[in-house]
């Protein structure tokens, strides 16, 4: 018999509950019968951290997993019905005799939940290091789509969820899309398996992509220029944390989980297309400098690039663009700021007359005859300021505030990209003092963590 104590973190608003939760300790001896977590008042509030002294009735051994069982609601909730039976635990730290171990968690657990955690700082080995491992399972107990990677779960927070409301209020029948653009969903379609088609792998890979543009020496190219910047930056941070769990290119290659990963997003999210896939003979990763540029490509995306488009289109920052808003009719926010999208010539989503066939034939009331109705303008500017409107709780590039890496290693590296970021804002800032149109769209402290933050 042996008294270990357990420090429980808990999520940020609403992760809190009022159920009873214990652990199961399994070590390489044998497994512990659940013990409950239980002390004098309310356990699990949110954003809290609490201490749990617990007695194993028998001997283990050396620590290997975690079970984490939460009791189903047995009594009315105290609150009444709005008071949640669901709880996300973000880790687990266990101190046994020796150091201690911490077992992320990071996942909402419903009902009778009870995930089987593993050891945070590597000690077990599936294949290999599987520290850059978290649950497969996201909030809601839908599948993550980094593909259970620690790395890339802050980048891909609440994507699904975007994506899935995009589905319900954009691309249905008689919304956004089908009612006021040209294209109508049919054409979206058609257009989008066009673009799958001439994807390749190089097209994410910012400093391939350069290259095959042609573009890597136009002078005073910021929208080139400061995502580089970000680029190597990201990919500074994305190698070391590489460095730190995987020692060795056979390391990387041995990863079966991670390869399965890679095969999957070949498969399902590319649909097969060859051009897509990391080589054109290879469908895995086969290098430490593979599975960097690999991560990176990924971070980057869902970060700086989608940012940089993203943020171009109508934003709300301080500033006037209250004129152009009466002219159209639209009632908008008095700080909405019109960017590049939002001004409609600059992007039509459809036209009542067909484009000009020569150079210097157009006229003022062609030109406006040819513009949207009204109605459409409405839609798509509209939908343009909800899809660039700053979150309410905005975390920047480089902010994680969950703490999926609790190592010192990891949090040395998290401090330096931080640092790095820091860097690139100093100078994308004094680089653009004194122009007459600031390119503000990819200074780091804009930029979000992910496309939904």
């Amino acid at each position: 018999m042996a008294t270990v104590w357990l420090r429980v973190s808990t999520g940020g608003f609403g992760a809190g509950t009022w159920v009873k939760v214990s652990v199961s300790i399994v070590g390489t001896r044998g497994e512990s019968p659940p013990l409950p977590l239980d002390h004098l008042g309310k356990e699990f509030t949110e954003r809290a951290k609490e201490d749990f002294e617990v007695t194993v009735p028998q001997d283990v051994g050396p620590v290997l997993l975690l079970g984490v069982y939460k009791a189903p609601q047995a009594l009315p909730r105290p609150l009444g019905p709005l008071a949640s039976n669901a709880w996300f635990g973000r880790w687990f730290q266990l101190t046994p005799a020796g150091a201690a171990l911490v077992f992320p968690c990071y996942q909402w657990l419903e009902g009778a939940g009870s995930p089987v955690l593993q050891e945070g700082t590597g000690k077990i080995s599936r294949a290999d290091q599987q520290a850059l491992r978290a649950p497969p399972t996201a909030p809601g107990g839908a599948a993550d789509p980094a593909g259970d990677v620690q790395l890339l779960i802050p980048h891909t927070r609440y994507t699904l969820h975007i994506n899935t409301l995009g589905r319900e209020l954009f691309f249905a029948p008689n919304q956004v899309v089908d009612r006021s653009t040209g294209l109508g969903i049919g054409g979206f379609s058609e257009l989008l398996q066009r673009n799958m088609e001439q994807l390749s792998y190089s097209t994410p890979c910012l400093p391939e992509d350069i290259q095959t543009r042609g573009v890597e020496d136009i002078p005073s190219y910021h929208y080139w220029d400061d995502r580089m910047q970000i680029w190597g930056a990201v990919e500074c941070f994305v190698s070391e944390i590489i460095g730190i769990y995987y020692p060795s290119d056979v390391s990387v290659f041995d990863d079966s989980e991670l390869q399965a990963w890679v095969w999957e997003i070949f498969s399902e999210g590319f649909l097969g297309w060859e051009s897509s896939a990391p080589s054109p003979t290879q469908l895995s990763l086969q290098t430490k400098e593979a599975l960097v540029q690999y991560v990176t490509m990924v971070i980057f995306t869902c970060s700086a690039k989608h940012s940089s488009i993203s943020k171009g289109q109508v934003r709300s920052v301080p500033g006037v663009g209250g004129r152009g808003c009466r002219a159209l009719g639209l009632i908008l926010p008095s700080r909405l700021r019109f960017d590049f999208g939002a001004w409609m010539p600059n992007l039509p989503p459809t036209m009542q007359l067909p484009p000009p066939t020569s150079k210097g034939q157009a006229r003022l009331e062609g030109f406006i005859a040819t513009l949207p109705l009204v109605s459409a303008t409405c839609d798509v500017i509209i939908a343009l300021w909800l899809l660039s409107k700053e979150p309410r709780k905005q975390r920047p590039l480089g902010n994680y505030p969950d703490e999926h890496f609790t190592e010192e290693a990891p949090q040395r590296s998290i401090s330096a990209f931080q640092s790095h970021l820091a860097q690139i804002s100093w100078d994308i800032q004094k680089g653009h003092q004194g122009l007459a149109l600031p390119y503000t769209y990819l200074d780091p402290p804009l930029i979000d963590n992910s496309v939904a933050t």
